[in-house]
C-alpha cells in the first residue's frame, strides 16, 4: 500500500463529500436528528435541581456534586436539623421539593487528612429527578473527592432515598435514557453511506478504471475510502454524542463502543458498495441499514429495554450484530464497567467486524482481477 497515493484519493473523496450537497446533507442527517433530539430534552427533561446543603466549612465536595447536575440551584441552611427534616429521619418524608439533601462536617477535609472518620449525609428524592443512577454517581463522586486527600480515605458516607423507583414509566425519563443513546445509533448511518457511495460512484462514473492505471493500487483506493468514512463517521458521532450530552457515564467504554460502531459500519459500507452499481441501489440499502442499527436499540437496554427483555421480538434481536452495540453503549452510559456481559458485546462485534471485512475483501478481490483485465 503506497501512503501517498491513498492519502491523496482520500482527500479528492472528501472534498467530494463536502462539495456535493446531496451528499453532504444526507450525511449530516443524523446531526440534525440528535439537534431534534436536544430540543426533546430541553423542553421535556431539563428543569432546576433543587439541592439543600448544610456545608459550615465552605467544603469543596459541595461543589463537586452540585456541578454533576445540568442546572444545580443550591439552598445553603444553618444546621444539619434542617436538612434532615426536609427529607424526614432516614428519608422517612413522601413530599420534599428538593431533589437531593447534604450534610457536610465542619472542617471536613482536615478531618480526612487526619485519618478521622467524618459522616457525610446525602439524601436523594427519585420523584425530583435523583434516582438510582444519580445516586451511584454522586456517591461516586464524593468519595472520589475523598480519595484525592488520602487514600484510602475513612469517609463515612450515609445515604437515604425517598420515594424510591416505581414501576411506572415517566416521559422524563424515556426521553434523558434513550434519547441520547438512539441519537448516536443514528449517527452511524454515516459510515455505511460513505464508503458504499464513494465505491458505486467510481463505478458509474467510470473512474475505477481511470485510478486502476494510476501509481494507485486497487488497495489503496479501498484504503483511502475506509479512511474517508472513519473520519467523518468518528468526527460526526463525536459531535452528536456532545449536542445530546451523551458523553457520561463511563466515558472511555463509551468511546470504545463508538468506534466498534463506526468499524462496523465501515464493514457493511463496503460490503455494500461491492454488491452494488448504482446510487440510487445504494439508497434504498442505506435506508434498510439505518434500521439496522436504530431499531435494537429499543430492545437492548434503557427502560424500553427492561419491559422487552423476555418477549420474543428481543430474542431475535439478539442474532443482530447491533443488538449488541446498542447493549454496550446503554451499558457504557449507565457507568458500568469491563465485565463478562460487556466482554461479550464487544467480542461479537469484532467477530461481525472481521467476517463483513472478510467478505467484502473476497468480493473486492474478484472486482479488482476484473477491473485488471479490462
Amino acid at each position: 500500500m503506497k501512503l501517498r497515493s491513498t492519502l491523496a484519493i482520500a482527500r479528492k473523496d472528501a472534498l467530494d463529500i463536502i462539495l456535493n450537497k446531496t451528499t453532504l446533507f444526507t450525511l449530516l442527517t443524523p446531526f440534525f436528528i440528535a439537534l431534534l433530539y436536544a430540543l426533546f430534552l430541553v423542553v421535556f427533561g431539563q428543569h432546576n435541581t433543587e439541592i439543600l446543603v448544610y456545608n459550615p466549612g465552605n467544603s469543596q465536595v459541595e461543589r463537586a456534586v452540585s456541578s454533576y447536575f445540568n442546572k444545580a440551584k443550591v439552598t445553603h441552611v444553618n444546621s444539619s436539623q434542617e436538612v434532615t427534616a426536609a427529607f424526614g429521619p432516614d428519608g422517612s418524608h413522601k413530599d420534599s421539593p428538593y431533589a437531593a439533601g447534604l450534610i457536610i462536617p465542619d472542617n471536613f477535609e482536615q478531618q480526612i487528612v487526619q485519618g478521622q472518620k467524618p459522616e457525610v449525609t446525602l439524601y436523594m428524592n427519585n420523584d425530583q429527578g435523583a434516582g438510582s443512577q444519580e445516586r451511584g454517581a454522586l456517591a461516586s463522586i464524593i468519595t472520589a473527592y475523598a480519595t484525592t486527600l488520602k487514600d484510602p480515605h475513612p469517609l463515612d458516607l450515609k445515604m437515604a432515598m425517598i420515594n424510591p423507583p416505581k414501576s411506572e414509566i415517566a416521559v422524563e425519563d424515556i426521553l434523558q435514557s434513550m434519547f441520547g443513546a438512539l441519537g448516536l445509533l443514528m449517527s452511524f448511518i454515516t459510515g455505511i453511506s460513505v464508503v458504499s457511495s464513494l465505491l458505486v460512484e467510481e463505478k458509474e462514473k467510470k473512474t475505477l478504471r481511470m485510478l486502476m492505471v494510476s501509481p494507485a493500487t486497487f488497495t489503496d483506493v479501498i484504503m483511502a475510502k475506509l479512511l474517508v468514512g472513519l473520519g467523518y463517521q468518528l468526527l460526526l458521532s463525536i459531535v452528536v454524542a456532545l449536542t445530546l450530552q451523551t458523553l457520561t457515564g463511563n466515558v472511555p467504554l463509551l468511546l470504545v463502543f463508538i468506534l466498534l460502531g463506526s468499524c462496523l459500519a465501515l464493514s457493511v459500507g463496503l460490503l455494500a458498495g461491492c454488491i452494488f452499481q448504482t446510487n440510487n441501489a445504494v439508497g434504498v440499502f442505506n435506508g434498510v441499514g439505518s434500521m439496522f442499527f436504530f431499531v435494537p436499540g429499543f430492545f437492548a437496554g434503557g427502560i424500553m429495554g427492561s419491559l422487552l427483555q423476555n418477549t420474543p421480538a428481543t430474542q431475535v434481536m439478539k442474532f443482530v450484530p447491533t443488538y449488541y452495540l446498542s447493549d454496550g453503549i446503554f451499558k457504557a452510559l449507565n457507568n458500568q464497567g469491563w465485565n463478562a456481559s460487556i466482554l461479550l458485546d464487544a467480542g461479537i462485534l469484532l467477530g461481525s467486524i472481521a467476517a463483513l471485512f472478510v467478505l467484502a475483501a473476497w468480493l473486492l478481490r474478484r472486482q479488482a482481477s476484473v477491473v485488471a483485465l479490462i
